[in-house]
This record gives C-alpha cells, sequence and structure tokens, in this order.
C-alpha cells in the first residue's frame, strides 16, 4: 500500500497524476472506480473529491482490492480503516471467532485476510476488542495493534453503543431500563439472578421506536456488555427478540435473529479524535417493518 499525506487543496485525481508519475491516467481511474484509492480510511471513487492539508491518502493493491470484494461478496462491509483499527459490518450467520467445529469461516479470519492483502505483508495482525453474536448483525472493531486493543478495551464502558432489536409483542412502557445480574448456566444459557455473587451486573436501556402488529422496533442501548445481554434482558421483560428461538421467540419472520449493532461512538486509541459510525437497518428487517407483515 501507498500512502501520502497531503499538504494544499487539491483534487484527488489532479494529485494522484502528481504523486504516481509514472501511472496513466486511465489506471488512475480504474483503481479509483475499483474502491483502491482510501482518503483517511475511507474509500473514495469520485475523481473530483477535494483533498486538504493532513489528508492521508492510500492506494492500495490490485490484490487487497480483489480481497475487498471477497469481502463484500460475503456481505462483510469495511465501514472505516487506518493504521490502527478497523470497522466492519459483520452479516448475519457468522463468528466473530472461531469455535470447536469452525475455524476459518469466521469474521476475525475473512478480515484478516484482508488486511494482509491491504499491507502486501502475511505479518499483519487485528485484535479482537469486541464480540457480537453469530446470529447478530452490525458494526464490529478490531484493533491493528496491541497498545490500540488495550487502549480501546480499557475504556470500552465509555464506549456508545446501540442496537436496533425487533421483538415480539410491546414493552408497557415507551422507554426503560433494565438492570440485572447475569450468570451462565452448564448448558451455555445466561440468566438473570437475584444475588450479586452469583453474577455479574447488566444494564440496558431501551426506547420504542415503532410498533407495528404483533412486534415492535426498539433502539436498545449497552451500558454494559455481558454475554447475551440485551437477549437475556429483552426476554425477561416478555419482548423476545423475533428469531431468537434460545430465548424464547416463537416466531421468525425474515428467517433470522431481529437484532443488529447498528452505532458505535468511542474516541480514537491514537489520535484521541472521537469517533462516530453509523449502519442502516438491514434490508430484510426494514422490509419487514416497512410492509407491517402479520407475524404467524
Amino acid at each position: 500500500m501507498k500512502e501520502f499525506i497531503i499538504k494544499k487543496k487539491i483534487e484527488l485525481l489532479a494529485y494522484l497524476k502528481e504523486a504516481l508519475p509514472s501511472w496513466s491516467k486511465k489506471k488512475i481511474k480504474q483503481y479509483l472506480s475499483h474502491g483502491s484509492v482510501l482518503v483517511n480510511g475511507k474509500e473514495r471513487t469520485k475523481y473530483n473529491y477535494v483533498l486538504r492539508a493532513g489528508d492521508i491518502v492510500s492506494v492500495s493493491s490490485k490484490e487487497w482490492a480483489i480481497t475487498r470484494q471477497l469481502l463484500t461478496e460475503s456481505f462483510i462491509y469495511p465501514v472505516y480503516d487506518d493504521n490502527d483499527l478497523i470497522v466492519v459490518n459483520k452479516p448475519p450467520g457468522l463468528l466473530t471467532i472461531s469455535n470447536e467445529t469452525t475455524y476459518s469461516n469466521t469474521l476475525y479470519f475473512k478480515v484478516t485476510d484482508y488486511v494482509r492483502a491491504a499491507s502486501g505483508t502475511r505479518e499483519s495482525r487485528i485484535f479482537v476488542v469486541h464480540r457480537l453474536d453469530e446470529d447478530v448483525s452490525g458494526l464490529i472493531v478490531f484493533a491493528k495493534t496491541e497498545q490500540s486493543k488495550r487502549e480501546l478495551q480499557n475504556n470500552w464502558d465509555t464506549v456508545i453503543k446501540k442496537y436496533y432489536a425487533v421483538v415480539e409483542g410491546c414493552p408497557k412502557e415507551k422507554y426503560g431500563e433494565i438492570k440485572s445480574y447475569l450468570e451462565e448456566d452448564d448448558s451455555f444459557r445466561v440468566r438473570s439472578v437475584t444475588k450479586s455473587d452469583q453474577g455479574k451486573i447488566a444494564i440496558t436501556r431501551y426506547r420504542i421506536l415503532k410498533v407495528i402488529s404483533d412486534c415492535s422496533l426498539l433502539e436498545v442501548r449497552l451500558i454494559t456488555g455481558r454475554k447475551n445481554q440485551i437477549r437475556v434482558h429483552l426476554s425477561e421483560m416478555g419482548c423476545p427478540i423475533i428469531g431468537d428461538k434460545k430465548y424464547g421467540a416463537k416466531t421468525n419472520p425474515v428467517k433470522r435473529m431481529g437484532l443488529h449493532a447498528y452505532f458505535l461512538s468511542f474516541m480514537h486509541p491514537v489520535t484521541k479524535k472521537k469517533m462516530v459510525f453509523q449502519t442502516e437497518m438491514p434490508e430484510k428487517l426494514n422490509r419487514m417493518l416497512l410492509s407491517d407483515v402479520k407475524m404467524a
């Protein structure tokens, strides 16, 4: 990967012609159209995008472009990428990391390949900062250095994490807070317990965004980040997430769990700038909500 620090205001194509004099205009435009040019970690395809002093322009290899295409074909979308971290939009049905039966078909494995292709070296690594359950979609951040991983995890309680949750039924209150102690039993099922010495404190806040037929759309904010926390709390409130059979859902109208991590905001581990990432409602869930489907 080639990286350039911009020193003056200039359009992207004009700068690339200056920075890469051996490249033809056609080749530069191909790299732009294939998503191989990043500005401050974000893909830019418009030749007249205006660069400003301090911007970092990255031109990636053909191998990186191919690997990126393989990612998107797996419905994994890079949202942000720099030298210290990478944020991707995870699809449902994919493990974050490997388990006893699955090794290579994981988000970690696929993003590692992507990062190595982008850097041009097999020595590049990514580090797990947090996870999403296999059937949950949405934003995940990986660190690219151990220092960034430690910095992010040490301040993880300050990260703003919001989800869309489509649930069966509707909470009695328009908004509220659920607080309990959670423990995991021998069958790997998480539940609330009454004694603090039996589990870890878990706090979930929610508000109703929309009510349709036999379900409702909630915005959920995690104050703590325990395993299966949102799924357990909403189920114990009497509103299990659609498609979440493990925690009591009786319906699965769109053949996926109705939980999507749509918002992340945190301080960059190196630059200390505020980072904000947001994704749209997944298409299947959005179609269901717009069509006001009657749930079976």
